[in-house]
């Protein structure tokens, strides 16, 4: 019997005005078999409003971003001053957890500069290089699983 891989997942990360355009690209991803781990996509937009939920929310999030294969995030423009800068937490805690990052927009800070970064245009872009990175990933370790 073959294996199957399972399908590819990731998280989605934003600046949190873009809540909109962040689930049009989760549901863009979806259509090509992606799983999205990003919980904060599917809450109430007033539950950002409650501050004492912070905690709360921002340990979900590094946990929906541990369970995801890949973690996909929405560039802004450099002089775009909107933005708390969330998404560039989460940027680092994924790239500590040596996950595959993929921006979508251009790239705002050096950071985004690293070469383990991959940056697309939009989310279909975004949605063939998550792809490509499942099929090496699935190339580099599924042999190794079919010798046990």
């Amino acid at each position: 019997m073959t294996a199957s891989k399972p399908n590819p997942t990731a998280y989605i990360a934003a600046r949190y005005g873009r809540i909109h355009d962040a689930r049009n690209t989760a549901a863009i991803l979806s259509q090509h078999n992606i799983t999205i781990t990003a919980s904060w996509l599917q809450k109430d937009e007033s539950e950002d409003q409650d501050h004492s939920a912070y905690p709360r929310i921002a340990a979900e999030d590094l946990h929906d971003i541990d369970r995801a294969d890949l973690f996909i995030f929405l560039s802004e423009e450099p002089t775009n001053p909107f933005g708390r800068g969330g998404r560039h937490v989460e940027l680092g805690y994924a790239l500590a957890l040596g996950k595959i990052c993929v921006g979508i927009g251009p790239k705002e800070n050096i950071f985004h500069h690293l070469p383990q970064l991959r940056f697309a245009q939009n989310a279909p872009d975004a949605a063939r290089i998550v792809a490509a990175e499942h099929q090496k990933c699935s190339e580099l370790f599924l042999p190794a699983f079919k010798a046990f």
